[in-house]
Formats: C-alpha cells, sequence, structure tokens
C-alpha cells in the first residue's frame, strides 16, 4: 500500500508518496495567486548592479 500523505497548503488535498513533489509545487504556485496559465519568470542572468541591465 501506498502512504498517503497531507498537503500543506490544502488539508483537504491527500497525496500518494511518490507524487507529493509534484504537487507541492504546482499548489504552491496556486496559494501565491497563480494559475495553471501563469509563466515563471526567468532567473536573472546580469547582476543588478551591471550596466547593462535595465531598472523599471
Amino acid at each position: 500500500t501506498d502512504t498517503t500523505l497531507t498537503c500543506p497548503f490544502d488539508s483537504s488535498h491527500r497525496l500518494y508518496e511518490k507524487s507529493v513533489e509534484k504537487h507541492i509545487e504546482k499548489c504552491l504556485w496556486k496559494a501565491e495567486g497563480y494559475s495553471e496559465d501563469d509563466l515563471p519568470l526567468s532567473i536573472p542572468s546580469v547582476p543588478p548592479d551591471s550596466s547593462t541591465s535595465i531598472k523599471l
């Protein structure tokens, strides 16, 4: 039998141990107010104090 765990972001979610990581990533995304259609911003590759960075 597979062990079930409770999602730390929504206690009504019961998860199998093998799918916990993927679920938590998606559920955290939703808990932060994003939808499945939203895309994460890319990680900056230029230091913020670089002369080539653009500040808004």
